[in-house]
């Protein structure tokens, strides 16, 4: 069977169009690795409200949040988690360019008490790439929101 090479271009244009058996470019890269920060900081998020409706408190620690919940460690970032006494907020630091920076916050809520949690949890990106510590979201009762420079990727979700 012979094939002219109108056809045999076509068919090549279909496969490099549809990416099959291409290894994957450098920004689907860059954007599959940012999208893993912004999953990790939601587990943390979720992991940290079950943690106080288990045990009553907010934990500082990373490496115990992750064990727990088996989240994974997202290449391109640093993993920290700060607390007070009404949240814990949970950043993933670019470590270089063109990864944007993520935080996410655990709220205990105004009411809430050990016995009976309630709490609220959002997630936001830095709005420029860089090795750049996000502004922590804000708790009001009537208004949840990102820091400055920063947009809402997730939440804000309820907990329980």
């Amino acid at each position: 069977m012979r094939f002219s090479s109108v056809s045999l271009a076509t068919f090549s244009l279909s496969l490099s169009l549809v990416g099959f058996g291409a290894a994957p470019t450098h920004s689907q890269t860059q954007s599959a690795t940012q999208a893993q920060a912004e999953r990790v900081i939601k587990s943390m998020t979720r992991g940290q409200a079950i943690l106080y409706a288990r045990r009553g408190r907010l934990t500082n620690d990373v490496a115990a949040l992750r064990s727990a919940f088996r989240i994974p460690f997202p290449s391109g970032y640093n993993l920290a988690i700060r607390t007070s006494s009404r949240a814990a907020y949970h950043y993933a630091i670019a470590d270089r360019k063109p990864f944007k920076s993520v935080v996410g916050a655990t709220f205990i809520e105004d009411g809430s008490t050990p016995q009976a949690p309630r709490l609220v949890t959002i997630v936001c990106r830095l709005d420029e790439p860089g090795r750049i510590r996000p502004a922590d979201p804000t708790y009001r009762p009537d208004n949840i929101s990102c820091g400055n420079f920063s947009t809402l990727i997730g939440g804000p979700d309820p907990y329980p």
